[in-house]
């Protein structure tokens, strides 16, 4: 029987990545025809680590943070010529988010989700208005790599026990290439109560995470707001939930909705956004208990810590620039939603959610406000108006976005 289920599982896995790999593609073409740096990708590691070592490639902290995962896969673009720099890291950001789907087709395999329910999770992976700013970037790899723990922290034991070092692999390195995995620490933990599985990879993010802070202490970092609040968080969670559900990431970016609109404003899309959240949660928990309260309890602790570490102006990481701080509870909450879809009663009223989520989805990707993370500066364009042996600055990924301007300096010689 063991086999027969290591079977199925394989082939979902390969499934669900097939069916991302065809989501993605139609989402942003360009990107991997063309292969870019995005932000401090590029203007940043790329910069540093020309000319490192693989120790000192390793060792590299950025922002009070070790992004081994990043900083690695940098570095082997700096081995590389040029012109073939941006495609490592694109490629190796992509791969990392088709192994995050290869997981969902294997949870939904173990919890007996419908394919129409698995192929949709997928479709909100490819689509939901916070993937866009982690997307195919290894300078964001570590919240990809928390998503990737939350599945593997919500698979039962026994598909734990089949190649039990891979997951110990895999949790070692989401540990260690941010904070953001480490964040599940707590809910590994809990689940260990149980399970000695998840024990021990909740022992193993949780070295992790003392080295994160170990870290961070001894490099801190300016800008962070490193100060509770409530209120936030609860907006957090809420908009994580509304933008998905009505597309309001788009809406809320071009009508100015934000800290100076009416308090009534702002309290009536929490409001909601917290109710859509907490049905979704007390109807999964009717299917799955246990998941269901992994799930919301790890989106609350994971909302808290977001907003407690967020750089720059908490507001802005509501309303602003909130797609990666959303991504892990946007996810969380169509998680909620597929388990829901087992319910005897309620799963076609899921079921009918997760398309219409998928369906806003696509029509977010038609609007302007995700141009710049759809399209920029073409590298070799780039690279080719450089003269031979000579250092050159190079315009990238996002340049241009909310006024910002991104580049890095190479050397053609």
């Amino acid at each position: 029987m063991a086999v027969d289920l290591s079977r199925r599982g394989r082939d979902a896995m390969a499934q669900a990545a097939l069916v991302f790999f065809l989501l993605a593609v139609l989402k942003t073409p360009g990107i991997f025809l063309h292969p870019r740096f995005w932000a401090e990708e590029g203007s940043v590691f790329f910069r540093d680590l020309q000319g490192a070592s693989l120790i000192d490639a390793a060792g590299y902290v950025y922002r009070g943070s070790i992004l081994l995962p990043t900083s690695l896969g940098v570095w082997l673009a700096t081995l590389a010529p040029l012109s073939l720099a941006p495609a490592i890291t694109t490629y190796l950001a992509f791969a990392v988010q088709t192994g995050v789907a290869a997981l969902i087709g294997l949870w939904g395999s173990e919890r007996g989700l419908s394919k129409c329910v698995v192929f949709l999770l997928i479709g909100a992976w490819v689509l939901l208005p916070a993937t866009y700013e982690v997307w195919a970037t290894a300078t964001n790899m570590q919240w990809t790599f928390s998503i990737a723990m939350l599945l593997v922290m919500l698979l039962p034991e026994e598909v734990l026990k089949r190649f039990a070092w891979a997951w110990r692999i895999l949790a070692l390195s989401s540990g260690l290439s941010g904070v953001p995995p480490c964040m599940l620490t707590p809910g590994f933990l809990v689940t260990g109560l149980r399970s000695r599985t998840h024990l021990r990879l909740g022992l193993l993010l949780g070295m992790c995470a003392v080295l994160q802070l170990a870290v961070l202490i001894a490099n801190p970092s300016s800008g962070r707001h490193l100060h509770f609040d409530g209120g936030l968080t609860a907006l957090l969670i809420a908009k994580s939930t509304i933008t998905i559900l009505t597309g309001m990431h788009f809406w809320i970016s071009t009508l100015g909705i934000g800290p100076s609109s009416s308090i009534h404003v702002i309290m009536a899309l929490a409001a909601v956004g917290l109710l859509a959240f907490a049905v979704a949660a007390v109807s999964a928990a009717t299917v799955a208990p246990q998941s269901a309260m992994l799930l919301a309890g790890s989106s609350l602790l994971v909302a808290t810590l977001n907003v407690l570490g967020a750089l720059g102006d908490p507001w802005g990481v509501i309303w602003y620039i909130s797609g990666r701080y959303m991504l892990f509870t946007s996810l969380a909450f169509c998680f909620l939603i597929a388990l829901t879809s087992k319910h005897p009663r309620w799963g076609s009223i899921a079921t009918a959610v997760l398309a219409t989520i998928v369906i806003v989805g696509v029509f977010d990707r038609l609007s302007p406000a995700y141009w710049p993370f759809v399209e920029g500066p073409n590298w070799n364009n780039e690279l080719s108006s450089c003269r031979p042996e000579s250092k050159c600055r190079l315009i990238i990924w996002p340049s241009g976005f909310r006024g910002s301007t991104w580049s890095v300096d190479v050397n053609t010689e």
